[in-house]
């Protein structure tokens, strides 16, 4: 087998690239060869420069790591599927035998919620797209918590600065537990750990941190290599096993194609069917309902309506019966209409998210609000193929619709609230008595958290009940593009307001 490959993935400035460094640095007698560089990433060699045994306390293996770049992370975090698209890292991700998020801790709050939330749904992607694959369970993907030393307090001991990366490795993992939801085995699963890393370790007083040399860094490349290798090793078993499968299966559909060519080399002529077993096979069951009558895929009710349509042009079919001619010919006629009313629901019944603005949306929608049933059919018909589709594309425009309504709602409420921000502000200007500085301040307090407010459902959320739309895309449609830019207008008038009852301020004092 070859070396196993691990993958550094991250947004930009995250520490992917020092991690590797550092553990190199850690490790003198480690080698890493740049051995492949494109625009997304460069691939290192890493291996013992000298013999195993020298240095197989810390690293006695070899591996080819993936430096993902930042740009590319970036790109793949910010997309809505990820993994939907020919994208140049997909390849590598699923090729990978292990993986090291790297998210850097010492960035402000606000940048490392959004980074968290961001890796979590990229990753909840990724468990998603290898269940699909049916690939291999339990990929190591390891979350390299990069920079903790500059969380490091100055009054900090080695041990109370470890207790807290403890802590912070714990809520760390508990939520990203809970974001994924992660619990069931099957294809495709993630084992997913948090650690802590810092490329050198801060000072402390109590001086028993080796100060300024790596901290976690060649625990973690020695714990991903010891995963990766596992991992590969059972993938290349499971590969075989399945290698082993096809051919035992190629063999038995051999053998099978042989018996069956003998056997129709040797069969006797088949006997006439005559009409009458041509008119039981084509009918459907005495007192079969509707969704009995057109089972099937259509390629099927294509061939039943040909079967009927052969037996009408029968020689013979005058001399059935007055009764059985009349329900050949109502039976073909009501799978003809079925097939008509299935091709035009095909061209019809589109789902919202194929509406690129909102006057496609508009257009898709009249149709499948015009689409219906044949009335004589429409009861009978209403729980077949085409029956269902319809209820189900009507069900997800009006799901839409409400979406769209309470999304419309939220954003007047905030354009009525900026309204009256807005009339007390100029109030405030035109006031001649002595302006009172509190209610300025509170003026200003609550200017920014309008300024501030963002709808209670995540953007990149999907809306329930509605295939393949996150709650970004509402902003393509009407009428909450509209309300959307009274909104960004009433937030600029707001803006003005401040900076003038800020000059007045100032001019007072």
């Amino acid at each position: 087998m070859s070396s196993p490959r691990l993958l550094l993935f991250g947004p930009p400035g995250a520490g992917k690239s020092a991690l590797l460094g550092a553990f190199v640095q850690a490790a003198p007698a480690l080698k890493a060869e740049l051995i492949d560089e494109s625009e997304g990433a460069q691939r290192f060699q890493v291996h013992p420069s000298e013999k195993v045994e020298k240095v197989s306390g810390l690293f006695s293996g070899e591996v080819t790591v993936l430096d993902c770049s930042g740009k590319s992370a970036h790109e793949m975090l910010k997309a809505p599927h990820p993994f939907a698209n020919s994208h140049p890292m997909k390849k590598p991700i699923i090729d990978a035998d292990a993986m090291v998020i790297v998210v850097d801790v010492s960035a402000p709050k606000k940048q490392v919620n959004d980074e968290f939330r961001q890796c979590a749904r990229w990753l909840r992607h990724l468990h998603e797209f290898r269940g699909q694959r049916t690939d291999i369970a339990a990929l190591p993907v390891f979350v390299a918590l990069s920079k903790c030393d500059l969380l490091a307090h100055k009054e900090d001991t080695f041990e109370t600065w470890k207790k807290r990366l403890d802590e912070g490795k714990r809520q760390y993992d508990e939520n990203f537990r809970k974001y994924l939801k992660q619990h069931n085995p099957g294809f495709g699963t993630l084992q997913l750990k948090v650690v802590a890393t810092a490329i050198k370790q801060p000072g402390f007083s109590d001086k028993r941190a080796k100060a300024y040399e790596p901290f976690g860094v060649a625990e973690l490349f020695r714990e991903c290599l010891k995963s990766a290798t596992d991992f590969q090793r059972r993938r290349h078993t499971a590969q075989s096993r399945l290698q082993n499968v096809v051919a035992g299966l190629l063999g038995t559909v051999a053998v099978l194609a042989l018996s069956l060519a003998f056997l129709i080399e040797f069969q006797p002529p088949p006997e006439r069917i005559t009409l009458d077993e041509k008119v039981l096979l084509a009918l459907p069951k005495q007192n079969a309902t509707p969704i009995e009558r057109l089972r099937g895929t259509v390629k099927k009710l294509e061939e039943k309506e040909k079967k009927l349509a052969e037996i009408v042009e029968d020689a013979g079919f005058e001399r059935l019966p007055a009764e059985t001619q009349n329900e050949i010919t109502l039976y073909r006629e009501e799978i003809s209409q079925y097939l008509r009313l299935f091709q035009e629901s095909q061209e019809i019944l589109k789902l919202p998210h194929l509406a690129k603005n909102d006057a496609e949306l508009k257009e898709l929608e009249k149709g499948v609000l015009a689409f219906s049933l044949p009335a004589a059919r429409a009861k009978d018909w209403e729980e077949t193929r085409v029956g269902r589709r319809m209820r189900l594309v009507r069900g997800e425009y009006d799901t839409l619709n409400k979406e769209l309504a309470k999304e419309t709602k939220w954003i007047r409420d905030q354009i009525d609230e900026n309204k009256k921000l807005e009339k007390s502000g100029y109030r405030l200007l035109l006031d001649e008595a002595p302006d009172s500085p509190q209610e300025a301040k509170n003026w200003h307090r609550r200017f920014i958290a309008q300024l501030n407010a963002k709808p209670p459902t995540p953007r990149d959320d999907n809306v329930p009940g509605v295939s393949r739309v996150i709650y970004e895309d509402l902003g393509k449609f009407e009428p909450v593009r509209t309300a959307q830019k009274e909104w960004k207008t009433s937030k600029e008038n707001l803006t003005i307001i401040s900076d003038l009852i800020q000059k007045k301020l100032t001019a007072g004092s």
